[in-house]
This record gives structure tokens, C-alpha cells and sequence, in this order.
């Protein structure tokens, strides 16, 4: 809980103690539902996840909740997810 984490060094450390063989996402997944709400996993294109408490967050990061952009940010998410599916859906004239 002390530090940062990401989620290539869990991986290593996961499998240098001798874990079961699985992917890293699966690994991930299952540390996510472990620790349920208690975990703030970052993510970035390119870049692998990092890995921290809430409750120790703050003192590596500057987090605030932002709970009143929340419910527009997972609409916007929603609505963009529904395009894209429907774009890549319509059949397109290739000549």
C-alpha cells in the first residue's frame, strides 16, 4: 500500500513467487475484484497500468473526486460506444 505500483512490476513479482499462469490483464482483473473499490487503477494508451490504494493515492497524486462530471463523462462514453459500433456496422463501397 506504501507505493505506486504498476502493473508489469506486480506481473513480475506475481510470478517470481511462484503464481499461477496467467495473462497480466487476467492477474489485474483479479486484483481489481480483490480489493473492489479500494483500488484506483490509471490507465494510458502505450503505457501499462499503475496500480494504488484511494486511501494512498492522494499522497502520490493530485486526486479529487469529481463526482458531478462523472454521470456526463460515462453518458459520453455510452453514446460514443454506440456510434462507433453503429459507423463500423454501415457497409462502405470499397471501389
Amino acid at each position: 500500500m506504501s507505493k505506486l505500483w504498476n502493473s508489469v512490476e506486480v506481473f513480475q513479482l506475481y510470478e517470481g513467487a511462484g503464481g499461477d499462469k496467467m495473462q497480466r490483464k487476467q492477474l489485474i482483473k483479479r486484483i481489481t475484484t480483490h480489493f473492489s473499490e479500494d483500488l484506483v487503477i490509471l490507465s494510458a494508451c502505450g503505457l501499462a497500468n499503475v496500480l494504488s490504494f484511494k486511501s494512498k493515492a492522494p499522497k502520490f497524486l493530485d486526486l479529487v473526486d469529481n463526482k458531478e462530471d462523472e454521470g456526463i463523462d460515462i453518458a459520453v462514453f455510452l453514446v460514443a460506444k454506440k456510434i462507433v459500433k453503429e459507423v463500423k456496422s454501415v457497409e462502405t463501397d470499397k471501389s
